[in-house]
């Protein structure tokens, strides 16, 4: 079945397909981690190999939307998608969800889609879930001996928990390695938080300047346009600014 968003993506939803044998993956090397205190892991060493980080499956897809309320409200009803994290402006207004799958009593990653307000209807990245931290490391070694484009990481994200590694393609397109994700049920209720930049990560190194405000003629050309439309009021505009521009507290 192919739906149409209100943004005019392109949505397939597919039934009765026959599932294949999963591609081999490795074990997580260290299921038991060394701590203060703690010391499950004794007689054992952890040698991780250097080799490609094995993609496990597709974990979330991000968008970008000016017209974030009906995008939110169209995907809970089509999809029944409940919202895990909503991060609001300073008037309260929502301005970006992080939506999960309802599986009854069955655990469900935090998101497997991701909404964002913002000045443009454009896909944002897609994420892939890895073994391990050690499949998140040496994979990222290996894309850096082979010349890739690293974007940002690794680093670990606050709402979701992830340990995350992002790089472009060859096409210039985000995408995210990522592992020790959040899971949560369907009765798990939604938590709010306020939009800001220290909400993206816990630790790691900054964000990257091409996930913040960009100060261009090219952004400058899209506001003027969507102000002239109508689509975007000034007031939003200048919230979504406010909360992607200021830095984290503790830098």
């Amino acid at each position: 079945v192919e739906l149409v968003d209100p943004a005019g993506n392109l949505l397939w939803l597919i039934c009765g397909q026959q599932p294949l044998a999963p591609l081999p993956l490795r074990a997580p090397l260290h299921p038991l981690t060394n701590s203060v205190g703690l010391l499950p892991r004794v007689n054992a060493t952890v040698r991780p190999p250097l080799e490609p980080a094995a993609i496990a499956r597709l974990g979330h897809v991000v968008l970008q939307t000016v017209d974030f309320a009906n995008m939110a409200q169209w995907y809970m009803r089509h999809l029944g998608l409940i919202p895990t994290d909503v991060q609001y402006l300073e008037d309260g207004t929502p301005a970006l969800c992080f939506f999960r799958l309802d599986l009854g009593a069955a655990p469900a990653d935090h998101h497997s889609f991701v909404l964002a307000g913002g000045i443009e209807d454009k896909y944002e990245h897609s994420a892939y879930e890895v073994v391990d931290l050690d499949a998140l490391g040496q994979g990222h070694n290996v894309l850096r001996a082979a010349g890739h484009r690293h974007m940002w990481g690794i680093g670990r994200h606050v709402l979701g928990s992830q340990l995350f590694d992002y790089w472009y393609d060859p096409d210039g397109m985000e995408f995210e390695h990522y592992t020790d994700g959040d899971v949560f049920t369907a009765d798990h209720p939604t938590h709010y938080v306020p939009l800001e930049l220290s909400s993206i990560w816990a630790w790691g190194d900054d964000v990257p300047a091409s996930m913040g405000v960009r100060r261009d003629l090219g952004t400058l050309f899209k506001v003027a346009r969507l102000l002239w439309q109508g689509r975007l009021p000034l007031a939003r505009l200048k919230l979504l600014g406010r909360a992607m521009s200021r830095p984290r507290p503790w830098l």
